[in-house]
């Protein structure tokens, strides 16, 4: 299944949402972004265990070390130890897989990748924001209102709340 996460900074990729929309909706409410302000969404590729330890260690890693060791301990002589046929190395790396992975619990990281920035709309802000639940917002400046009238941050005027008026057509 596909998944979203959001970020301010194109650097640190937070959330895993089934929707770009909410990924969007989260990154409003977390980072308390209004219409116009900018956030880039990607998709997150996750990483399994056996990819990870197969892209760490394989039976050429393991026998290139064995070798180096006995060649610093006897010189020369170790020069063409071990010998490992084709089909045992395959056998190794897949025992080398599974004698690692259930050791390690999955991980809980990912990769973000086709990352877009998206301008937050009304619409979003709305979603993270929904006029009939918390705080009502601004129409001008859209921070909380939390009290009595407050300095719009737009104007220095008193804040006016936003209201379902404010989106009536015609």
């Amino acid at each position: 299944m596909l998944e979203y996460s959001w970020s301010t900074d194109r650097e640190g990729y937070h959330g895993q949402h089934e929707t770009l929309d909410g990924a969007v909706v989260e990154a409003v409410i977390e980072r308390d972004l209004k219409p116009g302000h900018v956030v880039w969404v990607g998709e997150n590729i996750g990483y399994d265990a056996v990819s990870l330890v197969r892209s760490c260690i394989d039976a050429d890693h393991v026998i290139e070390r064995l070798n180096e060791h006995a060649y610093d301990n006897v010189g020369e002589f170790a020069e063409e130890w071990p010998d490992v046929s084709d089909i045992d190395r395959q056998k190794l790396d897949e025992a080398l897989v599974n004698a690692i992975v259930p050791f390690l619990d999955a991980p809980k990281f990912w990769t973000v990748e086709k990352a877009v920035q998206v301008e937050v709309t009304m619409a979003m802000f709305l979603k993270a924001h929904p006029l009939d639940k918390g705080p009502a917002h601004c129409r001008r400046c859209f921070e909380p209102i939390d009290g009595g009238p407050e300095p719009c941050e737009e104007d220095g005027e008193p804040c006016e709340a936003l209201t379902a008026e404010d989106f009536r057509i015609g």
